[in-house]
């Protein structure tokens, strides 16, 4: 027997075929998407922080109201961060796209001019306390449906290190 086209059952399979594969690439997507989203993020949590750190090599003291303003700050909360110069706000930034601080939150950084020492504290009921570690680790993911964190390392020397 000369047929010609294709039974049912070829076409049927080679549908399934091609439906798995765009299911497939279409999650595969969407994951990278989702990773794409939160590099982002704590790449703009690590220009803030090396904007502060910036700002203070930059700076000369700084007199406010009688006092020296010294240091540079940058807090970090869960939901984003904020840079100080002495009390005073400088900028604020609130992430995006349901991403927080998972490990790392209520954490200040603090850059001393001219010779940029650098001080960590951590907020702890309301009183800051220094951390004597050579450097602190920012997590930072979804708040829902957490994927690996990216980590966002400072160390003494004020280096900026996001993994």
């Amino acid at each position: 027997m000369n047929q010609k086209g294709f039974s049912i059952i070829e076409l049927i399979i080679s549908v399934s075929v091609i439906a798995i594969i765009s299911t497939i690439t279409i999650i595969g997507f969407r994951g990278a998407g989702r990773e794409s989203v939160l590099k982002d993020q704590s790449r703009v949590l690590k220009t803030g922080i090396e904007q502060a750190r910036g700002m203070s090599l930059a700076a000369t003291m700084v007199e406010k109201e009688g006092e020296q303003v010294d240091k540079y700050f940058i807090d970090i909360k869960e939901d984003g961060y904020v840079i100080l110069k002495g009390s005073d706000r400088e900028k604020r930034y609130t992430f995006q796209d349901n991403v927080i601080v998972t490990d790392g939150t209520d954490i200040r950084i603090a850059f001393e001019p001219p010779y940029l020492k650098v001080h960590f504290w951590r907020e702890d009921n309301g009183r800051w306390e220094e951390i004597e570690d050579d450097q602190v680790e920012i997590e930072v993911n979804f708040s829902v449906d957490e994927i690996d964190p990216v980590k966002v390392t400072v160390n003494r020397a004020g280096l900026v290190i996001m993994e």
